[in-house]
């Protein structure tokens, strides 16, 4: 699995016009922090298997993870059901960030 954090901005600025002496009306402000989706994500040797967000506030805890787990075994029995075992490699080690 691979957790992923995407932030998307819907931001849409539209043009409108003022009178030469009026002042445009104003707008609220934008949050200060762009809106984040956990995405955690699966594949194979074969491509992707399995992905779906993460709800808004919430966290992968032992409970969701352990049924997107039970999802995905049953994803890959499927898909190749000539294998006895299904061997999972978990990489939790931390993102490379180049150091300015």
């Amino acid at each position: 699995m691979d957790e992923k954090c995407c932030s998307y901005d819907n931001t849409v600025r539209r043009k409108h016009w003022v009178d030469f002496e009026g002042l445009p009306k104003p707008k609220k402000k934008h949050e200060q922090h762009d809106k984040k989706e956990l995405l955690p994500f699966w594949w194979d040797i074969s491509g992707p298997v399995f992905w779906e967000l993460v709800p808004t506030g919430s966290m992968v805890d032992s409970d969701l993870f352990c049924t997107q787990l039970e999802k995905v075994a049953g994803i890959l029995r499927s898909r190749h059901p000539e294998r006895e075992k299904i061997l999972l490699l978990m990489d939790n080690t931390r993102h490379f960030e180049e150091e300015l």
